[in-house]
This record gives C-alpha cells, structure tokens and sequence, in this order.
C-alpha cells in the first residue's frame, strides 16, 4: 500500500504524557510511525527496514526500541509468514485513550489583527 505523504496523523496525549518517559525518545518515534501506517484499524505492518530509513538509523535500533514498546504494553508483534518465509510484522497498536472534554475555542487571532490569545487566555502583540 502506498504512503500518502501529503497527510498527517496525530499522536495521542496521553501516549507522551504516560509513556515517553519510559520508552524515550526512540520510542516515541517508532511509535508515531507505526501511527503514520495505522489506517484507522489499529494495526499496520510497516517494516523494521522502513522504520529505520524515516529515521536515519538501523534495524537493530528499531527492533530493540519495537521490544521497549510491546514491554510498556503499547504494542503487540504479530510475526507474519508467506511461501518465501517471514514478512513484515503485523503491529496492533495497543493504546486506548479515552475521550477528553472538548474546550471552547477562543479566537487565536484578536479581532483587531495585532494580538494573539493562546488556550490559556494569555495574550500576545504580533509584531507583522
């Protein structure tokens, strides 16, 4: 399946505020790519190789950081097999957020086009 690399997806709160720590940065970013190949099911099987070239670095660190991910019960491994022997890894995506109260927008730009108010109700001049 080709990547549509004019997207985007989101990466959940809650899996920064509760797990980055634990599974570092690298962890993070496998993570957000295995969300970038998620479509809407849960589950992707982008390959280790493939992860490695998003980020400039090797298998082995993907491998170890995808071991990391499935011990913070993040993810499971699914090994996948066809009549030439093992394929990518079938990722199911283990994070369940619940949903969160939606807050009242506020106008990011002030209505005089010179200030702007952040979620919090600070506001800041623009310098245009």
């Amino acid at each position: 399946m080709k990547q549509d690399d004019t997207g985007f997806f989101q990466v959940p709160n809650a899996f920064i505020q509760q797990y980055g720590a634990q599974v570092g940065l690298a962890g993070c970013a496998v993570y957000s790519a295995l969300l970038m190949h998620d479509f809407g099911n849960d589950q992707c099987w982008p390959s280790q190789g493939h992860i490695a070239d998003l980020f400039g670095c090797d298998r082995k660190t993907v491998n170890r950081t995808v071991a990391k991910l499935v011990e913070a019960g993040l993810v499971e491994v699914v090994t996948r097999k066809n009549d030439q022997g093992q394929t990518s890894n079938l990722y199911r995506l283990k994070l369940k957020v619940a949903p969160t109260k939606q807050r009242k927008s506020k106008p990011a730009i002030g209505p005089d086009k010179q200030t702007f108010e952040t979620v919090k109700g600070d506001t800041y001049d623009l310098d245009w």
